[in-house]
């Protein structure tokens, strides 16, 4: 799909899978302390802000895949579904399963020793109706049934379906009036809570959800098409400035759904705020893969090899870590303390994540890979991607 590909935002990622595993410790904690205070309030807050990794892998989802179409190189469309579908749904199938048996044979019930994080998932492994919502996937699942973070990867799928099409679209059309296009885009989203309400079995995973998302994959497009000039404004700025800028995009994504949740919400409450908190949360984003792009000093640091790593096992990290926490929840829950099968949760989530990147994701690449070569030489020739 390119041979372009930038391994600082492949680590960038990585630390974002790494800030949802952080996120998910701190909610499995039984009790708030001064640590988790501190974690949640302070610029600390940017380790364990995981909804704000979650924009942040959105907008590089937007960014990676618009740059062979705005480049010229743009893979048959067909090409394109079956490398996704390889990248995404074949490992989230493999792994899915695996969890659906593991929970049917380990879940204990309650575990009183934790708390409601930990609690809502696995109480009906064996049900047949939710073993089918997830096979299927992009359908409507109830998302908390065996690993809730599985609802960004439904939006995923179901925008990458259309994302050629869009793309084409911001290619071509003034940045001005692709942002109108995402605004227009959460507009509709958000009639859905004022006038519809249609079901959502899982955590914002709507269609009309997906909508939304959508328009945070067209600025990662964005990003991508003007990422020259973008560098270029970096790197000529006086250091005063870039700090500005650093510091407000920090506050952006650390702040945005803090600020909607404590503050905004109270004075009107709408469909709109969680929507308008995400816009914020992927300003500070941009951000952060401008400045990576853009400054050496965070372009070297970020290209370090341990950084890569976590890069590349990203999804898997992401795809299994909580699966490795409950399971050692419900086999371990009365035998140690909670801290120290939270300790063994970090520590195993690498592991899980490394096999499983060398047993499942990494082959199933391939296997993509190998299922479109044809096809993607053919499409090598400057031509229409659709």
């Amino acid at each position: 799909m390119g041979s372009m590909r930038f391994k600082q935002l492949d680590s960038l990622r990585g630390l974002a899978a790494l800030t949802v595993l952080f996120h998910h410790l701190l909610l499995a904690m039984p009790q708030k302390n001064a640590l988790t205070t501190i974690l949640e309030v302070t610029p600390a807050r940017l380790f364990v802000n995981g909804h704000g990794a979650v924009i942040l892998f959105f907008l590089l989802s937007g960014f990676v895949l618009s740059l062979p179409i705005l480049n010229g190189n743009s893979p048959h469309y067909f090409s394109f579904l079956i490398k996704r579908l390889f990248r995404i749904y074949v490992p989230y199938l493999v792994t899915i399963c695996i969890t659906i048996y593991v929970a049917i044979f380990l879940y204990q019930g309650i575990l009183s020793e934790f708390n409601s994080f930990i609690n809502q998932s696995w109480k009906n492994a064996s049900d047949p109706s939710l073993i089918m919502e997830h096979l299927l996937f992009i359908g409507n699942p109830h998302t908390i049934s065996y690993n809730p973070v599985i609802w960004t990867l439904i939006h995923e799928l179901r925008i990458s379906i259309l994302f050629p099409f869009i793309v084409l679209l911001v290619k071509n059309l003034n940045p001005l009036v692709s942002l109108s296009v995402c605004f227009l885009l959460t507009f509709i989203a958000g009639l859905d809570g004022m006038l519809f309400k249609l079901p959502s079995n899982g955590y914002h995973s709507s269609y009309f959800d997906s909508l939304h998302y959508l328009s945070i994959f067209i600025i990662g497009s964005l990003i991508a098409k003007h990422r020259k000039q973008l560098m270029d404004l970096y790197r000529h700025s006086k250091a005063p400035l870039k700090w500005t800028v650093l510091v407000a995009g920090l506050l952006f994504y650390n702040y945005s759904e803090v600020l909607n949740k404590d503050f905004f919400k109270r004075l009107f409450d709408t469909p709109y705020n969680f929507y308008l908190s995400e816009y914020g949360i992927a300003a500070g984003a941009a951000v952060f893969i401008v400045a990576s792009l853009a400054s050496s000093r965070l372009s070297n640091g970020l290209t370090h090899p341990g950084f890569v790593f976590l890069g590349k096992i990203s999804y898997s990290l992401y795809l299994t870590h909580l699966v490795v926490m409950l399971t050692l929840a419900h086999t371990l829950h009365g035998r140690l303390s909670n801290s120290m099968i939270l300790s063994l949760s970090f520590i195993g989530a690498f592991i899980v994540a490394a096999v499983c990147w060398f047993l499942i994701e990494r082959p199933s690449m391939q296997l993509g890979k190998y299922l479109t070569r044809n096809k993607q030489a053919v499409t090598n020739r400057p031509t229409s991607p659709l």
